[in-house]
């Protein structure tokens, strides 16, 4: 199964929470990340990544997912 990590940002733009997960595919990380989500009270964004290759992303009202 593949492991993707979770990069959580914060207000100042530093990640605030680096969390690994173990999903079957990008959707199904994704959506763990976003439950994670819930529990960053300083969430600004999140970077999602996979063995190098970031597989979706949000910044600001942008998202770039490339499933």
């Amino acid at each position: 199964m593949p492991k993707y990590q979770c990069r959580i940002r914060g207000d100042d733009d530093r990640i605030a929470r680096l969390t690994l997960l173990q999903a079957h595919d990008g959707q199904s990380a994704r959506d763990e990340m976003l439950a994670l989500i819930g529990k960053a009270p300083d969430f600004d964004g999140y970077e999602l990544w996979e063995d190098g290759r970031m597989v979706d992303s949000y910044r600001s009202g942008k998202s770039s997912i490339k499933f």
